[in-house]
């Protein structure tokens, strides 16, 4: 298999592909010879261990410490625990450790390898903390985030802008979210820029819906406190929020260092029956790079 080519899944990581939300950059290895004594239906071009695995099927299963074998440019294995084939041991080309990833095997074709290629969409981690009233834990679900910039026109007689876009999905909830930050060019809203965050979700939302956005916090890691963005958060209509930042002096400046500087985002929920929940939304490399972009072309 050429180590470049993408195959028949979601993009990712590895010479064939599966979408891996990264804490940190995966452990690769290359098998030595292969036993004459193997058989040769045990021979894979890649596997993947370790990770968590949501499968992209009808179920949308979470397998934790799961595994993902491919050959020739097909999945032809995803299970838990310790990677194994009906007729045998396993003998891969490469191995990918993915401790601390999230795998998502799909079915896209994509002509670039993300690790070397800094273009490639790779999904990050989103994780949505929820109250649960039978559980002082509450539940926890696990998502994917994928991050990329994108032009949009901010009205009639206006030049084209560069905006930071995140298309969000929590498969067990089937709730998808699109978060996108853009300057704001109307100069009769005083903020600094806008956040406008919408959610699709199924009609037999377990909560009914979500009735506020109170905010958004910024953070350096997955567990630490956020700190809030100075602004005004707005419900435009049924899952749609805006939310407008400060453009005070001091807020603006301190809102741009949290943007420029923290890694991950927490956005705060309330439920049509008011419970709680926070959707906790990792950068990563593809989301910094976004907002890199984005501040350059704004001069920012």
């Amino acid at each position: 298999m050429n180590p470049n080519r993408i195959g028949k899944w979601v993009t990712a990581v590895g010479p064939a592909c599966v979408m891996m939300i990264l804490a940190g950059a995966p452990k690769t290895s290359a098998q030595g010879q292969t036993p004459a004594s193997a058989k040769s239906a045990n021979f894979v071009d890649l596997l993947i261990t370790g990770g968590t695995v949501v499968t992209m099927d009808a179920d949308r299963r979470i397998i934790e410490n799961g595994y993902v074998i491919v050959k020739s440019d097909t999945i032809v294995a995803i299970g838990d625990g310790l990677p194994q084939l009906p007729n045998g041991p396993i003998f891969s080309k490469q191995t990918i450790e993915a401790k601390g990833a999230l795998v998502l095997p799909g079915e896209a074709q994509l002509p670039v390898n993300p690790v070397t290629q800094p273009g490639a969409a790779v999904a990050q981690r989103v994780v949505l903390y929820e109250e649960d009233p039978t559980d002082p834990q509450g539940k926890r679900y696990v998502g994917s985030a994928i991050w990329r910039t994108e032009t949009i026109s901010p009205g009639a007689g206006k030049s084209p802008e560069l905006a930071v876009r995140a298309d969000i999905e929590i498969p067990d909830l089937k709730l998808a979210m699109t978060w996108s930050l853009r300057r704001n060019t109307d100069q009769s809203l005083p903020a600094t820029h806008t956040v406008e965050i919408m959610f699709r979700l199924p009609p037999d939302f377990p909560s009914g819906g979500i009735s506020n956005v109170p905010g958004i916090l910024m953070k350096s890691n997955e567990q630490a406190r956020g700190t809030p963005l100075a602004g005004l958060a707005v419900k435009v209509t049924d899952g749609f929020f805006l939310v407008g930042l400060s453009n005070v002096d001091a807020d603006r400046q301190r809102n741009l260092q949290l943007l420029k500087e923290r890694s991950w985002f927490d956005v705060p929920l309330v439920y049509v029956n008011q419970r709680r929940a926070i959707i906790a939304i990792e950068k990563g490399a593809p989301g910094e790079r976004a907002f890199n972009d984005a501040f350059a072309a704004w001069g920012e």
